[in-house]
């Protein structure tokens, strides 16, 4: 089980599964620029969880990219983000 989520975890993880639809939709509507931006976000994301202590960032990316929105994805993306606020302090 994941410790608990942060105040602010679940507007974050919504947020994340919401660009990640976005940017891997078919066909995507977002300018290059737009989706460079994104890909920034969620890599930047997953490094500074990796920081904290967060080893499966490469399975979150996968299921991002296959745009699962399951209960799994979203407890790893919490894990993520709480992973990468451990990192900041």
């Amino acid at each position: 089980m994941s410790a608990p989520a942060s105040n602010h975890a679940p507007l974050c993880v919504g947020t994340l599964l919401f660009l990640a639809g976005e940017l891997y939709a078919d066909p995507c509507k977002l300018s290059e620029l737009d989706q460079g931006r994104i890909r920034w976000a969620i890599a930047s994301l997953l490094k500074a969880a990796h920081a904290g202590g967060f080893t499966q960032g490469d399975i979150l990316a996968t299921l991002l990219a296959r745009k699962d929105t399951s209960n799994r994805v979203i407890d790893l993306a919490t894990q993520a983000f709480q992973a990468a606020d451990r990192s900041l302090k």
